[in-house]
């Protein structure tokens, strides 16, 4: 309820969830006395009862802290959600949160919620790219039903409603199998006809870019995964034997002279089996690829897609100059998609590339340049290739707004629902589906990081990536305002006193986000933590969240959207 009783925020806008352990807690053994494990999952039903805590390994400072008592018990972290309707008078609200618990009193928890007067645009509208992949095949494996069964696509359907939550900006269609993302079969099916050719069953293509536009709308990369590492690398690369290891080598060993499989569909069975298929580099690729690449241009154009649609995708590893000109007659003038240390080279067409390294390398203090990455003219986002999932929520919360302000246009390669899917011979969950094929091994540049988490009916959110999606929500609030302030006709609505003072204000929030991710670190590779994102995404900033935590950073937030709403109400625009 509104404080002025103006307004109500209906019930129906609040979800509750439940966080169960989960996660590694980056630097535990430091800072507490005891074995601790994170709250990660959020779970959306309330657990029907919860585990108690009755001790576990002590960490080195319990045995020098003889006379501080360790008290076990069972804790349930408990997550309110609103989702503020676009309409909502801005102020403070306040309401009660009633929690029960079998033997147990009634807990009344007041709960309190301040509304600024922006409002957010539609996270299709979002300009900042931070790109979260689904991934539908650990979905199948995970809860054990049918590959593009009704099921399954439920369940892939919970999940990309989750990616779009933090924009969805972009979608992987492989297109043949064993990739590094780790599908097993290609999303469009070929089937052998009587006359020996082929004819191609789109139905999973177009049901799952049905979900797509959906939730994400037009997204701004359609990536149809046609190449891969081992196509062309196992003819030959530096160190191969030296830089993997003996199974990889092995199974490029095996792939070399072997062009792409794809799935062949028995269509009065529904089985399915691997047809692999000539070379790109052999003549014959253009002629079986161009009547599936026609048909699936004219299905993307129908859509109004075809300008977003891209080849990949290419690693430190590219394809060779006689497969690209394959691909290029069977897929004619589409770009290509690119995940890599370094940009591409220049002559080669990329529509996206997400680069660890680049020549925006180094952020800039305020004093020295205002970067604004929102505004170029290339999609060219940061790959955060050293994050890991014991990161701090703090540097998940806060990486796309430095990618940013170091002159990209976001982010990519985070993964949604690469959740542990794949058991050991004991039956223990232990490795993600990302980059299992030894043959598309990508060494450190495969998807580290799992956004999402496995609940009892399908992928649920996590702390992580509530931290990720309120970032990218204050990413917007900045780029709504250094719009204003970057545009000539804008900035003079606004008049040069307000223009120093929301500067003052953004300059003062860069240098707290810089400050958030420092190791404090005076020497030595990690001295350059403030102005080296490699220092900071190779190794978490410990001491810097722990400051950011404490750095009164809620202020800091409502300023940010409070200064939005005020340059909304100057130019006009909300």
């Amino acid at each position: 309820t509104h404080a002025e009783g103006r307004a109500v925020i209906p019930a129906s806008r609040i979800q509750v969830r439940y966080a169960r352990p989960g996660g590694v807690e980056a630097g535990a053994s430091y800072r507490y006395i005891e074995h601790v494990r994170r709250f990660g999952p959020l779970d959306e039903q309330p657990p029907a009862e919860v585990p108690v805590y009755v001790g576990g390994v002590p960490s080195r400072y319990a045995l020098k802290s003889p006379g501080i008592p360790v008290v076990p018990g069972a804790v349930c972290p408990v997550w309110v959600t609103v989702n503020v309707p676009a309409d909502a008078a801005p102020g403070r609200y306040t309401g009660t949160l009633t929690i029960t618990a079998e033997n147990e009193a009634p807990v009344a928890v007041p709960i309190e919620l301040s509304v600024s007067a922006w409002r957010l645009p539609d996270t299709k509208d979002w300009r900042t790219f931070a790109e979260v992949i689904q991934s539908p095949e650990t979905l199948a494996i995970a809860y054990e039903v049918p590959l593009w069964s009704d099921e399954h696509f439920r369940l892939i359907e919970r999940s990309i409603r989750l990616v779009a939550q933090s924009g969805g900006p972009s979608v992987y269609i492989p297109l043949i199998c064993e990739t590094n993302l780790g599908n097993a079969e290609s999303m469009v099916r070929w089937i052998r006809t009587p006359e020996g050719t082929y004819r191609h069953d789109f139905s999973v293509v177009e049901r799952y870019l049905d979900l797509v536009g959906k939730y994400q709308g037009k997204p701004d990369v359609v990536c149809f995964w046609m190449w891969d590492t081992f196509l062309e690398r196992s003819l030959g690369g530096r160190g191969d034997e030296k830089w993997n290891a003996g199974d990889v080598v092995k199974a490029l060993k095996e792939a070399k002279g072997h062009g792409p499989e794809v799935t062949l569909l028995d269509p009065k069975t529904g089985e399915t089996s691997k047809l692999e298929l000539p070379m790109y580099i052999d003549p014959k690729s253009e002629t079986l690829w161009k009547p599936l690449a026609d048909e699936l241009m004219r299905r993307m154009k129908k859509r109004g897609w075809l300008d977003v649609s891209m080849l990949g995708t290419m690693c430190d590893y590219q394809p060779s100059e006689p497969a690209r000109r394959n691909l290029n007659r069977i897929f004619p003038n589409m770009p290509w998609v690119s995940h890599a240390h370094a940009h591409p080279r220049k002559d080669l067409p990329v529509g996206c590339a997400a680069v660890v390294w680049w020549e925006y390398h180094y952020y800039r203090d305020p004093s020295v340049a205002h970067v604004h990455g929102w505004k170029g003219d290339r999609l060219v986002v940061r790959f955060p290739r050293p994050m890991r999932p014991w990161f701090t929520p703090v540097q998940f919360r806060l990486v796309n707004e430095l990618s940013l302000a170091a002159g990209y246009r976001g982010t990519a390669r985070f993964g949604g629902d690469f959740f542990p899917a794949l058991k050991d011979r004991r039956g223990r969950l232990r490795g993600t589906i990302a980059g299992r094929f030894p043959k598309s091994h990508w060494h450190n540049l495969r998807v580290e990081v799992n956004f999402l988490e496995r609940g009892s009916h399908g992928a649920v959110s996590t702390a992580d990536y509530e931290m990720f999606r309120e970032g990218v929500q204050e990413c917007e609030a900045r780029i709504f305002i250094e719009r204003a302030l970057t545009d000539k006709t804008l900035r003079g609505k606004l008049g040069e006193d307000t223009v120093r003072r929301l500067q003052t204000m953004l300059d003062d929030r860069s240098r707290a986000l810089r400050q958030g991710v420092a190791t404090f670190v005076q020497s030595g590779h990690y001295a350059q933590h403030h102005t080296r994102p490699s220092s900071w995404w190779s190794h978490p900033g410990l001491i810097g969240a722990q400051w950011y935590v404490g750095s009164n950073w809620q202020h800091r937030s409502k300023a940010l959207f409070d200064a939005a709403a005020e340059v909304a109400g100057k130019i006009g625009r909300r």
